[in-house]
């Protein structure tokens, strides 16, 4: 496979990707501790469910940058992909393949870039206390999709 690009050539490519959606490039990274859903996978009932994003818990830049990293180590693919549009501002996160295995099973090339048709709306959470709140209950499902593709905050 050939090596992906740099952090910063790969957010390039990945926000001419989302202008050619019709969608704001002005990136969020996110981890799964971002997200506050209910929402589950193969439910037509569960995917109606509200997402939140707590904007306490974005990713900060090099973090994002270290795990992109890793990725490029592992030089077994990368997915940019957006996890949600909140305020009309796509939440996006890094994916990486487990293995090689993995790797083949998400047909992964060197960089893929992705977004979801239609991509579902969140709702952002700018108070720690409403989000407190929200994470007192709801509890993401095990099944949810945000915990088969979204990683966890490496540096938590």
């Amino acid at each position: 496979m050939q090596p992906s690009p740099p952090f910063d050539d790969a957010v390039s490519t990945f926000r001419d990707f989302l202008r050619s959606q019709n969608v704001s490039d002005n990136l969020r990274w996110i981890w799964r501790d971002s997200i506050i859903s209910r929402r589950g996978v193969g439910s037509r009932y569960l995917a109606t469910r509200p997402i939140y994003i707590d904007n306490s818990q974005l990713a900060a830049e090099t973090d994002v940058r270290r795990y992109y990293q890793t990725g490029v180590d592992r030089n077994l693919g990368i997915r940019l992909a957006v996890f949600c549009i909140a305020d009309d501002d796509p939440y996006c996160y890094i994916e990486l393949p487990e293995d090689q295995t993995d790797a083949e099973y998400m047909m992964m090339s060197s960089l893929k870039c992705s977004i979801p048709d239609p991509p579902p709306i969140a709702t952002l959470v700018r108070s720690a206390l409403h989000a407190w709140f929200l994470r007192l209950f709801i509890r993401m499902p095990q099944s949810s999709w945000a915990n088969q593709c979204v990683p966890l905050n490496p540096s938590a």
